[in-house]
């Protein structure tokens, strides 16, 4: 964590711890030249067992690869405060993991995972389509942001993402590496799990499970490996197997994303074609409903 009151690149003062995690954490600082607040995002140059940690420059280059998209955050500025790497992005309001714990049932109606699963479908194909994977979909990853009252999604945390293809003439390119152990990760897609590899079909597995994750179960899961693995493998073959019966309406949706071939570019229309198909059987629009109650952002 770096003091309150520091400027970095004599502009941002840092101000307040604003969220901690395994891979670093997050402060507030304001920006002394326009008076906006915006976010510090503070990564160890060296992991606490002595190795380098590249996530920090491997979500740099993301975002560089991703300029001018409006469905991830800019990057205003990047540095180094003695040991740890910092990135000055644009200051969200919460992310999908608090809106939902805020719910009695930690949990959001159907029709609203349905509508965040659009959005997400279309920041995903957003960011194949400039040639980068970014592997870590999930829920708290994805976050709100508030504007004259209409919210919209935007994706974060780009440490493990990685380059995929040259999104001026497409030819793909071998991808980096990563930090996370696949198999042992109850969210990984069975692809990823058993070390086959990882092209754009799994990013949007990862947006499936976020939905059941949403709904509040994991249809999937075994304490045993190689259990789950097979288990993710059917579920994406015979979701309605798995789901909920309110839940089942989604079952077109993860069958189809779960045809995308590897390594081929995805069919992200007939994916979203679907949804809007769910949508209209809901009677609801894709604009997520955010309410202000009490000062706290709410999401039924």
């Amino acid at each position: 964590m770096i003091p309150p009151d520091t400027y970095l690149a004599r502009r941002y003062r840092v101000e307040d711890l604003l969220k901690s995690g395994a891979y670093g954490s997050v402060m507030s600082a304001m920006d002394i030249k326009t008076g906006e607040m915006v976010a510090v995002k503070l990564v160890p140059i060296v992991d606490r067992d002595g190795t380098f940690d590249e996530s920090g420059i491997t979500e740099i280059c993301a975002l560089k690869a991703l300029e001018g998209c409006d469905v991830v955050p800019k990057l205003l500025c990047s540095g180094r405060f003695h040991t740890t790497q910092f990135l000055v992005l644009d200051l969200f309001d919460d992310d999908l993991d608090d809106l939902r714990t805020r719910n009695i049932l930690h949990d959001f109606q159907i029709s609203t995972v349905t509508q965040i699963f659009w959005h997400t479908i279309k920041i995903v194909e957003a960011i194949h389509t400039r040639g980068i994977l970014h592997r870590d979909i999930k829920s708290n990853n994805l976050m709100i942001k508030m504007s004259n009252g209409i919210a919209r999604l935007v994706l974060v945390d780009f440490g493990i993402a990685t380059r995929f293809k040259d999104p001026k003439t497409g030819v793909r390119v071998p991808t980096t590496g990563s930090r996370l152990n696949f198999i042992g990760c109850e969210y990984s897609p069975p692809r990823a799990a058993m070390g086959i590899g990882y092209w754009e079909a799994e990013d949007l597995i990862l947006v499936g499970y976020m939905a059941c994750y949403l709904r509040h179960y994991r249809p999937w899961y075994s304490p045993y490996e190689d259990d789950m693995v097979r288990n993710k493998i059917d579920f994406g073959r015979h979701p309605e197997n798995y789901l909920f019966e309110e839940d089942r309406i989604l079952a077109p949706i993860i069958k189809e994303i779960n045809y995308q071939e590897p390594g081929n570019d995805p069919n992200y229309t007939a994916i979203l074609e679907l949804i809007e198909y769910a949508l209209n059987e809901f009677n609801v629009s894709k604009q997520l409903n955010v309410k202000s109650i009490n000062g706290w952002l709410r999401l039924d």
